[in-house]
């Protein structure tokens, strides 16, 4: 049991590292983003381009695994399967996804990888959002606001 005197300084670490978790996965969604472009030699004219094609060729059923899944229906789901923040050598904890997303990156460069990278990376964001009002969670008191103190 951690004193007293720690706890807001408990709190505050975990919201970094979530937040940390969160940056690691954007950066993979950016990578995997940029490598498919590479690969498949893409001209797009900007961000709207970019945005329609991105979602033509990694549309919600090979990244969300369930094709009539909304955002918030995935968050639901996955909030179902959360361990507790200090389980982190569960499956489903948000560090254990981070390294299924390393592995993935670790991986020779193909459209597969980009999948998987995504995957990792969209199951990262839904266990962090999952977390968020659960009652075990480190932004407890944040109103949903992203780090907030």
């Amino acid at each position: 049991m951690l004193p007293q005197a720690l706890e807001e300084t408990r709190r505050r670490w975990a919201t970094y590292q979530r937040s940390e978790l969160l940056s690691l996965a954007m950066q993979a969604i950016f990578w995997a983003t940029l490598h498919a472009i590479q690969r498949t030699g893409r001209i797009l004219s900007d961000s709207r381009e970019l945005a329609e094609w991105f979602a033509g060729e990694y549309g919600r059923p090979p990244i969300l695994r369930r094709p009539r899944d909304t955002f918030e229906s995935a968050i639901a789901r996955v909030r179902e399967t959360l361990p507790s923040p200090e389980s982190w050598t569960h499956r489903n904890h948000e560090i254990q996804r981070a390294r299924s997303l390393l592995e993935a990156l670790a991986e020779n460069d193909s459209a597969e990888k980009e999948e998987a990278v995504l995957r990792a990376a969209v199951e990262i964001i839904l266990a962090i959002m999952g977390d968020v009002g659960s009652k075990a969670t480190c932004w407890k008191g944040h109103q949903g606001r992203f780090g907030a103190p």
